[in-house]
C-alpha cells in the first residue's frame, strides 16, 4: 500500500485529516501483515521540514510506515506503479494514478472532519461521482477499514470492471501519448494551411 501524500501543511490543525487517516491504514496494514509506504514530494521540492514531520508523527504514535522520496517530478508515477493500492486523500497523483490503470482509493475526509465547506480547485473532485467503492468520506473508521479491504483484496482487473459506468470512464480517462491533443493540434494546422491559400 501506498499513502500518497500531497502536501504537508506546516499548521497541526491542517494535518490532522491525513493523521487521522494515517492511523487507521497503520492499524489496517499492521493487522493484515503489509507493509506500507509514504509518498513525499520529490526530492526536488522535498524539504527537511517535510520529513521530520513524518518521521515525529511515526515515533510518537508507534506506526510502521516507510517514507518514498522521487529523484525528479516523474518518478512518482513509477512508484506508484510498483504498489498494489495507492491511497489519497485528495493528491491530483491519486487521479492520474487511477487513470494509469493503477488501483486508488480516495478519502476526501476533510469536509467533515472540520465540518465546513471547502472549496475544491479541481474540477476532476472524486465527490463529484456517485459514491462507490473507490471512495469514502464517512469519518467511521470501521466503514473505512471495510471499504480498504474490499478495494485491496479486489484484483485489479475486477477493480477496473467495476469501474464501467460511463462518467466513470471519462473522469479518468488516460489519454495515452497526449494522442487527442496530438490530434487536435495537426487538425488545426491543416485549418491554418487551408485558411491561408485560400
Amino acid at each position: 500500500i501506498l499513502s500518497s501524500n500531497q502536501h504537508v501543511f506546516w499548521s497541526n490543525l491542517m494535518n490532522k485529516p491525513q493523521e487521522v487517516v494515517l492511523k487507521i491504514i497503520d492499524k489496517y496494514c499492521l493487522k493484515n501483515k503489509i507493509q506500507y509506504s509514504i509518498l513525499l514530494r520529490p526530492k526536488e521540492k522535498t524539504s527537511s521540514n517535510e520529513i521530520k514531520y513524518f518521521e515525529r508523527f511515526k515515533k510518537k504514535n508507534k506506526l510502521n510506515y516507510k517514507l518514498k522520496e522521487g529523484k525528479n517530478k516523474y518518478d512518482p508515477y513509477n512508484i506508484c506503479d510498483s504498489y498494489d493500492l495507492t491511497i489519497t486523500l485528495d493528491s491530483t497523483l491519486g487521479y492520474e494514478n487511477i487513470s494509469r490503470g493503477n488501483k486508488t482509493f480516495f478519502l476526501p475526509i476533510r469536509e467533515k472532519f472540520f465540518n465546513m465547506k471547502i472549496k475544491n480547485m479541481f474540477i476532476w473532485n472524486i465527490k463529484k461521482l456517485k459514491k462507490s467503492f473507490i471512495w469514502e468520506d464517512n469519518m467511521d473508521k470501521n466503514i473505512i477499514l471495510s471499504k480498504l479491504d474490499k478495494v485491496f483484496k479486489t484484483k485489479k482487473q475486477s477493480y477496473f470492471k467495476l469501474l464501467k459506468s460511463t462518467t466513470q470512464k471519462k473522469f479518468f480517462y488516460f489519454d495515452k501519448n497526449n494522442a487527442t491533443i496530438k490530434n487536435l493540434i495537426r487538425k488545426e494546422k491543416k485549418n491554418l494551411l487551408v485558411n491561408k491559400f485560400e
